[in-house]
């Protein structure tokens, strides 16, 4: 079976939707299904991720002319076309509707719900409260946390128990950190653990940093994230994708709201005490940012509490559950189901 997907990432929309889809496309290939990708924007740190794992691209000249897509799909012929993207909802899914057998979408927050999807995938915790009036009754449900889509490397790295006071500290502010606050919280960490090695992780869509104070190093994209993250004493993170990452591997984190599609998880976890929250869309999250690490300085126990309650929330199958979920929808539409 052949999977096609539509996703895009660079430096203003991260590399999330990517990633996400991407741990779909290993999960499928896993399964022996192949995998073809359409992408109108593509850093080209994601590019290269993509052509590791053997993916191959297609471009596309324009990122919502659903023509483009439909004319691809009639090319590739896949039983399952899988679209992730803020910017490729309503009318432009609509348009999709018969291009391939099934169509699949990820949604984060009810914009990309509707009635053309024959799967809908909505990880986020809060996905089993939305109703989503708007899918048909025969669509495919697959909400909650049991989706999260953690990729293939999450499976295998067995997580070093965390010390305190940090020994490692990793700074991840996503794919992209479009407003540039990697630096800025790594120079935090750095004054308040003098003695740690602060990690300074670049995403695979951000441009490298600038010069660092001392005690900081810069790492550049990795496809290795899993081991970076099992090896932290503690992790100050962006509260998007990263977030389902620390929570499987149950590592001490601190995580920082960088963008608007990241206060929703991140309050859920920080209204139920599962996680330490600093706001970083506030202008004085300097001042909460600092804050938040005398706390969690204070307090250790406190946190590695919350990192073990974390850890229970996903298993890192989620991947899995979905590919099969999709290849057995597509083996419905081949039975004439």
């Amino acid at each position: 079976m052949k999977l096609l997907v539509r996703a895009d990432g660079d430096g203003t929309m991260g590399a999330g939707h990517v990633l996400r889809c991407l741990a779909v496309a290993q999960a499928w290939m896993g399964r022996g299904g192949t995998v073809a990708w359409a992408a109108a924007a593509l850093s080209p740190g994601l590019a290269d991720r993509l052509a590791a794992e053997g993916l191959a691209v297609h471009a596309l000249a324009a990122a919502t002319d659903p023509a483009l897509l439909r004319a691809l799909a009639e090319a590739e012929r896949p039983e399952v076309l899988l679209v992730d993207g803020y910017h490729l909802g309503g009318d432009h899914l609509a348009r999709l509707v018969g291009a391939t057998p099934r169509l699949a979408v990820i949604d984060d927050d009810g914009r990309l719900a509707g009635p053309a999807p024959d799967v809908l995938i909505n990880p986020n915790v809060d996905a089993a409260e939305r109703d989503y009036a708007t899918l048909r009754p025969t669509a495919q449900r697959l909400c909650g946390p049991d989706f999260a889509l953690l990729r293939a490397e999450f499976t295998s790295p067995a997580p070093t128990p965390a010390v305190w006071p940090p020994r490692r500290v990793l700074v991840t502010l996503g794919g992209a950190d479009a407003r540039g606050l990697g630096p800025t919280v790594a120079t935090a960490a750095a004054a308040r653990w003098p003695a740690a090695e602060v990690r300074l992780l670049q995403g695979p869509a951000a441009p490298p940093p600038p010069p660092l104070a001392a005690g900081i190093t810069a790492l550049p994209p990795t496809d290795r994230m899993a081991e970076e993250l099992a090896r932290a004493d503690l992790v100050l993170a962006a509260a998007g994708g990263t977030t389902w990452e620390v929570c499987h591997l149950g590592r001490p984190a601190l995580l920082l709201i960088a963008a608007d599609n990241q206060a929703g998880l991140a309050g859920w976890l920080a209204g139920r005490d599962l996680a330490l929250v600093v706001d970083a869309r506030r202008g004085d999250w300097h001042t909460s940012l600092e804050e938040a690490l005398a706390d969690l300085d204070a307090t250790p126990a406190v946190e590695t509490a919350r990192a073990a309650a974390r850890a229970q929330l996903i298993d890192g199958q989620g991947a899995g559950r979905v590919a099969e979920a999709l290849m057995s929808r597509a083996a419905l539409h081949i039975g004439g189901k």
